[in-house]
């Protein structure tokens, strides 16, 4: 049967897929603005979308069908965005981290490494080289 009444868990569920999704494929940003855009009229465009792929709905898939029942209600497009921005800012911080590591590591690396040899002077007998232009 198509269309059922999902429970809250199956919603949830659902939301943390999406979520996991955006942040897998690294689309937060394009998928905030989708989402805060959407927000005021997602009920209606849920309604719409379901409507408009019911009959393809066995091309594409049933689980489509689940994507447009989560956001037929405001609220769980508001648990999409506090998924995806909490996990947006682990991911950032965790890459933070990672760039002191390197920095640190990299200031590590040039302390062991000796100083390089000073350019020597040129000696007073050597003719200065003229410099070559281009003919053009």
């Amino acid at each position: 049967m198509v269309w059922k009444n999902r429970t809250q868990d199956e919603i949830d569920e659902t939301i943390e897929k999406i979520a996991d999704w955006v942040i897998r494929n690294d689309m937060e940003d394009p998928a905030t603005l989708f989402f805060e855009s959407i927000k005021p009229v997602a009920g209606i465009g849920a309604r719409m979308g379901g409507a408009m792929f019911a009959g393809l709905i066995p091309l594409i898939g049933w689980g489509v069908d689940d994507r447009f029942v989560v956001f037929r209600e405001g609220k769980n497009v508001e648990k999409v965005l506090q998924l995806i921005e909490s996990a947006s800012e682990a991911k950032h911080t965790a890459r933070e981290e990672q760039k002191k590591q390197n920095k640190d590591r990299k200031r590590r690396r040039r302390k062991l490494l000796p100083d390089p040899k000073p350019k020597e002077a040129p000696k007073e007998g050597t003719p200065k080289k003229k410099p070559w232009y281009w003919p053009f």
